[in-house]
């Protein structure tokens, strides 16, 4: 079921969670219809599993990338910073489906105006995307910000190695090497202390996994002048290596345990069996 804007939709309004009303109200004034119920449903499990697992104050923005239109899609379901909807750039309805939505290599990613930087760092700071997606044809970025080569923010996903990595206050870190095996999965990079990076990988056929790297204390930054941007590279304000992928989720914040991000994986899985009868592909 769908509403509109009249008397009685505003009334049903009054009624939803203070992040549905918030997040209605961010989808309307860019132009979208209001969302379906079964949506907002979905939106509360996701709420209330995060809540419960003491993870929110973590979340700075994070987007599930709802079926119900382009602009709810591109609209972040939290956002405690960066632009109430998201800037697009040349997707349009067709990318979208109950999956996700999907990249096209060379034109599309979507600007966040969230600055990395501004709430994280070396010490802790996450980044997660669901990539249900196995395009290997070239390289490819799925969120990213940088302003060099040396101090980027970022996950690549199997790249032409077909391996994935992370780029989180550090130099490129192995996450798993996947092997065109495991290509449908829930990732997130994580530091939870100078020291301490973290790979985490959430799938269906394969349960939770986590890779705790080791490393040297990490003097790389994350931008506090340029924007997080989805399904491309953005370094130094240069838009490269955009991505066929499809994204299904994403998020960033300062750092989660493994124990965390396994809640925020299933939390996620939650929302994509709710809102799309399914589980996004991962």
């Amino acid at each position: 079921m769908s509403y509109g804007t009249s008397v009685r939709d505003t009334a049903f309004l009054a009624t939803q969670s203070t992040l549905n009303q918030d997040w209605i109200a961010r989808v309307l004034a860019a132009g979208g219809a209001f969302p379906s119920q079964t949506t907002l449903i979905a939106n509360d499990v996701f709420f209330g599993a995060i809540l419960s697992a003491g993870i929110y104050p973590k979340i700075t923005i994070c987007n599930l990338f709802p079926p119900d239109s382009l602009i709810a899609a591109i609209t972040p379901l939290i956002r405690k910073g960066g632009s109430p909807s998201w800037t697009n750039h040349n997707f349009v309805a067709g990318d979208l489906t109950p999956n996700g939505m999907t990249g096209d290599g060379a034109t599309k990613y979507l600007d966040t105006g969230f600055f990395p930087g501004s709430v994280t760092s070396s010490s802790s700071a996450h980044l997660a995307i669901g990539v249900p997606g196995d395009d290997f044809s070239t390289t490819q970025v799925e969120i990213s910000i940088g302003d060099s080569a040396t101090n980027d923010f970022r996950i690549f996903c199997h790249w032409t190695d077909q391996n994935a990595y992370s780029d989180v206050y550090g130099s490129n870190q192995l996450g798993f090497a996947n092997g065109g095996v495991a290509i449908q999965q829930f990732v997130m990079a994580s530091r939870t202390a100078t020291n301490l990076a973290h790979y985490y990988q959430g799938r269906t056929a394969t349960g939770w996994l986590d890779k705790t790297n080791i490393v040297t204390n990490e003097v790389n930054n994350a931008s506090t002048t340029r924007s997080l941007i989805l399904f491309a590279n953005n370094t130094g304000g240069s838009i490269t290596f955009f991505t066929k992928k499809r994204l299904s989720f994403a998020s960033c914040g300062t750092g989660m345990t493994s124990a965390e991000g396994q809640a925020l994986y299933n939390a996620f899985q939650a929302f994509r069996v709710n809102a799309a009868g399914g589980n996004g592909g991962v």
